[in-house]
């Protein structure tokens, strides 16, 4: 079996809380096609005198998109419809394309992973495994395993493919996608490379060749790359006349700009939640002046919708760290960190699933930010400054921390499910316009939205065990009730507590039209209220460079918009002078 077919096997696993004990299985390593697989914090398990492994550990690596269901409690992962294997945690047995085999142990989940023994679901999709002694690894291939040296591809030798992935990767870096496609197969076509590289890692800089192995009809390449916001390393697979036929991100790790030697301002490391589940690595940018003696304001800075680092990086952009350095430079301490479902993401997903809601996922970690701040004696009256979904949840997070006052950046005073609906109208009458759908299918998909908000609409009539395995527009229904039970009107109308509302004008996510006119007109009697449009810029408050209506608008790279910083400085210096 060649690993272009064992890259494309659908899987799904049940998943029950199991209550075996289980060692961790130290030293004991995994590899693919001569690859070490990297567990991010998860190793081996022994349970039983078997070894096992974190079962995302290895078919991400193998490169599977992974969803969850939690209605029936399943892990789906999936690239093709060659293969079904269907695993039950605690059951010793398991299915493959309807055939049943057994398992040396049960599947089960140990320390929030999914772990199984892999030998035999690995072996009953046509793979080989073997174990090395001396390494203390456990070898998967698509070949049969032996300890001497696999011969050399027979179309090309090792120096011209490692020729064209350097052409491949010098396409990446000068956004050449034309010359990445021409060299990736047809199958590979539909990866949106954009989106599966650049967009949490930045533009490309530069990388290097650092490992790799080859077959009778493949080889497997590792390249470490160099990113605008940090390191990455990729494996590419390419059949044995250069062309691409696997590529999938093994590792990245964000690195925060440095600080400027003569700036006004020093960046100290911290990390939220510290002791608990959900460490949370942050910083703190911190005026240089400040002291118990003469303290300074700050603010916290709350992350938008998905999985977010400290800087809120978005392609090369990372408002955030424009928002710190701004600030900071100006006399006002700033704290960021990383968002809880970057840091924990799988965990986060396994422990909660359908029953997470705002309050895990970003409020809770807003207010631990706020008492590491209370307890600094440099530090006085705190802020919190929240973007899109960080700002409609702003006035919630500062009731419920006592903070001093609000920022809004691109914040809406209606439910997530009435964003998504717009964003789809908005979407749909975009392809329609650009011809890239028929106007019977725009239609069918209207008629689809249209049917799922009055499903939304209706969901608080719903009972509470309907709605824990519901979905709405693809987010579990329990989350979207708990941000319509967290909106920011009715808190800024029963509160006095300042609150500064800012939109951009070109803002195609939240809505000028809609969502800040509504801000205006709720607001407009309120003194403690004040709200600001700023004409051209986007939901990152930067200058738009673009006609798009989706993520190409963030692309350019550019800041936020000096203006829109000056009025925060102005408005919280305000306040404090007050």
């Amino acid at each position: 079996m060649s690993l272009k077919k064992f890259l494309v096997v659908a899987m799904v696993i049940a998943m029950v809380w199991s209550a075996s004990v289980a060692i961790l299985a130290q030293g004991v390593n995994v590899s693919i096609e001569g690859l070490k697989v990297n567990f991010e914090g998860q190793p081996p398990a022994i349970v039983d005198g078997r070894t096992l492994v974190p079962v995302r550990g290895v078919f991400e690596v193998l490169g599977f998109d992974i969803e969850w269901d939690a209605e029936t409690q399943t892990v789906t992962m999936m690239a093709c419809e060659n293969y079904v294997v269907i695993i039950t945690v605690g059951s010793d047995t398991f299915t493959t394309n309807g055939e049943e085999f057994t398992l040396d142990v049960p599947a089960q989940i140990i320390g929030g992973r999914t772990m199984l023994p892999i030998r035999a679901v690995l072996e009953s999709i046509g793979l080989y495994v073997g174990w090395d002694e001396q390494t203390s690894t456990v070898l998967i291939s698509s070949l049969p395993i032996s300890h001497d040296e696999i011969p050399q591809a027979e179309g090309l030798d090792r120096a011209a493919l490692e020729g064209l992935i350097s052409t491949f990767m010098n396409g990446i870096i000068a956004w050449d996608f034309d010359t990445a496609y021409s060299m990736m197969s047809e199958q590979m076509h539909d990866i949106d490379l954009q989106t599966r590289l650049l967009v949490s890692t930045g533009s490309m800089l530069e990388f290097s060749i650092t490992d790799g192995m080859s077959a009778p009809d493949m080889s497997m390449f590792e390249v470490e790359a160099t990113h605008t916001m940090g390191e990455a390393t990729y494996a590419v697979v390419m059949d044995s006349y250069g062309t691409i036929i696997g590529l999938w991100v093994q590792d990245f790790a964000f690195v925060p700009l440095p600080v400027d030697e003569d700036a006004a301002f020093t960046a100290e490391e911290i990390v939220i939640g510290e002791g608990t589940d959900w460490p949370l690595d942050g910083i703190i940018t911190m005026p240089s002046d400040a002291s118990a003696e003469s303290p300074v304001p700050a603010a916290i800075l709350v992350h938008g919708s998905g999985a977010h680092n400290m800087d809120s990086s978005l392609f090369d952009n990372r408002p955030f760290w424009d928002i710190a350095e701004y600030l900071s430079s100006n006399g006002i301490a700033v704290l960021r960190y990383n968002k809880r479902t970057l840091a924990h993401g799988e965990r986060f997903m396994q422990t909660l699933g359908y029953n997470a809601t705002i309050w895990e996922e970003t409020i809770y970690d807003a207010i631990l930010a706020a008492e590491m701040l209370r307890a600094d004696e440099r530090i006085g009256d705190i802020y919190v400054i929240g973007l899109s979904l960080g700002g409609m949840l702003a006035p919630q997070i500062a009731e419920e921390a006592s903070l001093a006052g609000v920022v809004m950046l691109a914040a809406s005073p209606r439910s997530l499910y009435e964003i998504q609906y717009d964003q789809n109208v908005q979407a749909i009458n975009d392809m329609l316009e650009a011809g890239l759908l028929s106007y019977e299918t725009a239609s069918e998909l209207m008629e689809m939205v249209s049917e799922l908000i009055e499903e939304a609409r209706n969901m608080s009539n719903k009972p509470n065990e309907e709605l824990a395995n519901a979905l709405i527009f693809g987010i579990p229904a329990v989350y979207q009730l708990s941000i319509v039970n967290a909106l920011p009107l009715p808190i800024i109308h029963n509160s006095t507590r300042p609150t500064l509302i800012l939109q951009g004008g070109r803002d195609f996510q939240v809505f000028t039209d809609i969502d800040f006119r509504i801000f205006q007109e709720q607001t407009q009697n309120l003194p403690h209220v004040k709200t600001i449009l700023y004409s051209n810029l986007n939901h990152l408050f930067m200058e738009s460079q673009t006609s798009y209506n989706d993520l190409r608008e963030y692309i350019p790279a550019g800041n936020v918009d000096r203006q829109v910083l000056r009025d925060i400085v102005a408005w919280i210096e305000g306040l404090v002078v007050e």
